[in-house]
């Protein structure tokens, strides 16, 4: 279908634009009005640094996604790409950018100055929707971007600048695939501008992506499970190690008792026992009858949580639509109207079949399905039941576990430009304004997963004494659940079909269309929700956004020599809403379509067996309960922004201007908040420019900071029990008593433009962003450890046990905390020049990008300041230095580009409460080097390229978590580094 929508405009862009085609430029980066002022310029000339690439460079640094190429620029720290994408609820294949590691929701994404519709409740915009093909460039702005574009822009503004008078035709078709030869990926596109009449202009594009997912590390021999287990000999140190698996959990079951006659055995494949072989090093825990803890397998036995399934990457498909047409309705006034359609969709798999054996089952002594010699040993020894520590696999309960996101965002804007053109006091003013509705549709489904609600019921199974036949017990006792299939778990690949389509609640090839129907605080929703058979949770979130803005900008004042005093004003109106329904298949939907609790015990019906944390909790699987939602915010916004000359043409100053501004807003739900900014740009001679701006940016909540809620399963690391890691249940989400956040800006910067090199330019540019009351979610394990060090408002948020003290609830929702801090110094460096090296007709181009990251820390009530700088581990992407350097060579039809991408090494935790505790704390640093080869004829209308992407194959530095074992987040960071390895990429492009 993707293709097929490409395909469609194909012969309607031909027809129209091949007859009024002209060649643009393909390695010129056009001077641009710069994206750091409303008021209209052009040229580097404000106090606000700006980084400009062109569409040429970012395809240079990734083929691929858009996103791809912008987040291995240095400023990007975390961004999310088809390679980081989240869980459940979130957009699949989303392009959310995250400027210096502060969230893409502090992040600002404009197309052409404008804003587009969120791509998920948690903020930031898809940018694999814009048309690629007609970018002309990305500018990025830090340092006063609330002020000038909003509220929200914390970190920043990154602008992408289309094309929108491009005449011509402009395709290409490009395929990859890795030297493992799996993630076969394409990409088609085409584009076309043309005239209508002698007035009106219209802009067609459209494009289409597919990936192939890449679900095992079989081929890649950089997987070794590396994780972390506490040191026997000491039981507080933490040894990270390769090969780190469960004593408690195995593919096949892992027998869990106290009883010595049985406690050392484990199923095999065939159902049969064996001794259960522990590695070393390896440590134990027994509480409540229970091993809580980790084996490195030394020659051990046990499972790795991705032995059989690893996502490496997602399969992926997107594409989008773009549409554009002005009109000059007279010499000073443009009408104009932009349309754009993205769908994305990302499937992955899920280990374990969404059941990772956090609780295991209980196992009595007369299941029908125990081999005779655990029977034999449990009579001999009175022993009436064990539990079972089983992972489910995908010959069994994990066949068909999958996560599947489809989201399709829609916008649309119609607007004006016009120039003012009289004698009063506005002659010459520019004046715009838009108007724009945008949604985006998401629709997320988890298949195959276990149901709790099932499970404990199929897997006690026992002889039916009325048939002789082996059925569930509770069908046995009471004849309820006549449906029940019992399932033998004793053994990978021993449950029949049917048991395990019971258990998952599959009906092969059945899809299914239920309306639903909610209330939420009066509000009142309802929709048909469709999903496949053997789903386990349905949610289908939209998000809606409006927006009318108007602005004007000019000249009020020629000055006094120095140049003309320039003003910019203008006020724009927000509504962003969501309104999300979550469905668990098999519930009411006429009463909550999340509940299906989970039976409790009842002797009389043969229930037995359910674990006190799951009975009768509204949970059916997962352990997880997201209600249905909505929420509304409205924005009203005014700003002013001023360019005041202030001195020119003094012998050691040469100009120096004044850039000032201030914005208020008025937030529901947030009350009247305040940005502003002030800047001195300095031009001391021809070849040196200061330049400096102090400003206070402010944020309100999110949608999903303010409104969500979740919760779920998870594990801490308890320093009241000797750090001893056990599972607990978590629970968080919004918070609607968030004030906004404030920050305080401060860039101070250089630009340096040597006359004595010819074509070289420099700029380097130091930070500061500090925020009081930022906007944050603690991790369950920092509220407990900072809780421990004195941080009692956290204490609060943490329920223990009455009678055991340990802990059974972390409440982690969003909350102000109290200061939070990033800083660092960015530097580029630009050279290009023609060269005579090979008969003359040549060209270098040569860019470097880099970044120090001198603080990224929090610092919460009560506790000590923790400063994350340099943590590469444990799943975030801080390092201390970025950087990314590309040399290009061009001559004739012969364009060559080798690019360097450096990662310094790092800290697997930077938290100094855990850092002690380990005995290896380092992440190794990663270079990669990708090349370039284009081939395109003088004057031709075609171009042939080719790519190779970490043209070495280097492989991913561990970065092992603590408390975890095996799995992409203790192997390695998929935010940060390159999974696949080596790739490579051919393609076509034509531009007439």
């Amino acid at each position: 279908m993707k293709y097929q929508r490409v395909a469609a405009l194909v012969s309607m862009l031909v027809s129209a634009a091949s007859a009024q085609g002209q060649q643009v430029p393909a390695d010129q980066l056009a001077e641009v009005q710069v994206t750091g002022s409303r008021i209209q310029q052009t040229g580097m000339t404000t106090p606000t640094p700006v980084t400009a690439v062109s569409a040429v460079e970012l395809t240079t640094l990734s083929p691929g996604t858009l996103a791809e190429g912008l987040a291995q620029l240095p400023q990007f720290f975390g961004s999310t790409t088809t390679a980081s994408t989240g869980g459940f609820f979130t957009s699949p294949g989303a392009g959310n950018l995250n400027l210096r590691g502060l969230g893409t929701n502090r992040t600002l994404t404009l197309l052409n100055g404008r804003r587009i519709v969120s791509s998920t409740r948690f903020g930031g915009t898809d940018i694999n929707i814009f048309p690629e093909a007609m970018l002309k460039s990305v500018e990025t702005v830090t340092g006063g971007a609330s002020a000038a574009y909003g509220t929200d822009a914390i970190a920043g503004v990154v602008n992408f600048i289309l094309d929108t008078k491009f005449t011509g035709l402009r395709g290409h078709a490009q395929g990859g695939i890795t030297s493992k030869s799996d993630n076969r990926n394409g990409e088609i596109s085409m584009s076309g501008g043309f005239a209508l009449g002698e007035r009106t202009h219209v802009l067609l594009s459209a494009e289409a992506y597919s990936q192939d997912g890449v679900f095992t590390v079989n081929d890649r021999d950089w997987y070794e499970s590396w994780g972390a287990v506490t040191d026997p000999a000491s039981n507080t140190q933490t040894l990270i190690r390769p090969n780190v698996i469960s004593t408690r959990l195995t593919l096949d079951g892992r027998i869990i008792s106290t009883n010595p006659a049985i406690a050392n055995l484990q199923f095999q494949r065939n159902g049969q026992t064996t001794p259960f072989n522990y590695g070393s090093p390896y440590s134990l825990s027994t509480n409540t009858g229970s091993l809580q803890s980790h084996s490195v397998a030394g020659g051990g036995s046990g499972t790795d949580n991705n032995s059989e399934w690893f996502n490496l990457q997602p399969k992926t498909a997107r594409d989008s639509m773009y549409a554009y047409v002005d009109h000059e309705l007279s010499s000073n006034t443009t009408l104009f109207v932009q349309g754009i359609y993205g769908h994305n969709n990302i499937y992955s798999r899920n280990t374990g079949g969404l059941w990772g054996g956090v609780t295991p089952l209980t196992i009595f002594a007369n299941n029908a399905f125990l081999p005779q010699n655990v029977r034999d040993l449990m009579a001999t020894n009175k022993i009436a039941s064990f539990e079972l520590g089983r992972v489910g696999s995908i010959e069994d309960l994990a066949a068909t576990a999958a996560t599947e996101m489809d989201s399709k965002t829609y916008s649309g804007t119609f607007g004006f430009q016009s120039r003012i053109s009289s004698d009063g006091l506005f002659n010459d003013w520019n004046v715009q304004g838009y108007g724009q509705l945008g949604s985006t549709t998401t629709l997320g489904t988890q298949i195959g997963g276990v149901r709790l609600d099932r499970l404990y019921l199929a897997s006690d199974a026992v002889v039916n004494p009325a048939n002789g036949k082996i059925s569930c017990n509770v069908t046995a006792t009471s004849g309820q659940y006549q449906d029940c299939v019992p399932l033998n778990l004793f053994g990978r690949g021993n449950a029949s079909r049917e048991a395990i389509d019971w258990v998952i609640g599959f009906d092969p090839g059945k899809k299914i269309s239920t309306p639903i129907f909610y209330v939420n605080d009066g509000y009142a929703s309802g929709r048909t929700v469709e999903y496949v058979s053997g789903a386990d949770k349905v949610a289908s979130s939209h998000i809606k956004q409006k927006v009318a803005e108007l602005s004007m900008d000019g000249k009020v004042w020629n000055g006094w020599g120095a140049g003309p005093v320039s003003t910019a004003l203008g006020t724009s109106w927000r509504e962003d809403s969501i309104d999300q329904i979550v469905y668990a298949p098999g519930a009411n939907p006429a009463t909550d379509q999340n509940l299906r609790p989970v039976p409790a015990n009842d002797a009389a019906l043969g229930i037995r067996g359910v674990p006190s944390r799951d009975r009768n909790v509204p949970v059916e699987m997962q352990y997880s309960n997201v209600p249905n939602l909505y929420g509304k915010v409205r924005v009203l916004e005014f700003y002013n922004e001023w360019l005041v000359p202030l001195v020119s043409n003094l012998p050691m100053l040469r100009q120096l201007n004044f850039n000032g501004g201030v914005r208020w807003a008025e937030y529901s739900g947030s009350g009247a908040i305040w940005a502003w900014k002030l800047g001195l740009d300095a031009e001391i001679t021809d070849e040196l420019r200061l330049r400096g701006t102090i400003s206070k940016d402010v944020r309100a909540a999110t949608l999903a900071e303010r409104f969500d809620k979740t919760g779920g399963a998870g594990s801490v690391r308890d320093p009241k029990f000797n750090n001893e890691n056990y599972s607990i249940t978590l629970s968080g989400g919004g918070n609607p008593n968030l004030n906004p956040e404030n920050a305080d800006t401060l860039t101070v910067g250089a630009v340096y433009r040597p006359s004595w090199v010819e074509g070289l330019s420099a700029s380097l540019d130091w930070y500061q962003v500090a925020m009081t009351g930022a906007i944050g979610q603690l991790t369950p394990q920092d509220i407990v450890d900072q809780c421990q060090l004195g941080a009692t408002d956290l204490c609060a948020r943490i329920i223990r046990n009455a009678t055991t003290n340990r802990v059974e609830l972390v409440n982690a929702v969003y909350l102000n905390v109290n200061k939070s801090k990033v800083s660092g110094v960015d530097m580029e460096l630009a050279y290009r020049r023609a060269v005579e090296w090979f008969g003359g007709g040549e060209r270098i181009t040569a860019r470097l990008f880099g970044t120090y990251l001198q603080e990224n820390s929090s610092t919460n009530f009560g506790a000590a300041k923790v400063d994350r700088a340099s943590q590469t581990g444990g799943g975030l992407a801080l390092p201390e230095y970025k950087a990314s350097a590309n040399l290009r060579y061009s001559r004739g039809a012969l364009s060559t580009s080798v690019q360097g991408r450096y990662i310094s090494s790092g800290l697997l935790d930077a938290n100094e409460v855990r850092l002690v505790r380990a005995d290896n704390n380092t992440v190794d640093a990663a270079f990669y080097t990708d090349l370039n080869v284009t081939w395109q004829p003088v004057d031709a209308k075609w171009r042939v390229y080719g790519n190779i992407t970490n043209a070495f194959d280097v492989a991913p530095p561990v970065t092992a978590s603590f408390g975890t074992f095996g799995g992409t987040s203790s192997q390695t960071n998929p935010a940060l580094f390159d999974l696949l390895g080596r790739r490579y990429m051919v393609g076509v492009g034509i531009d007439f």
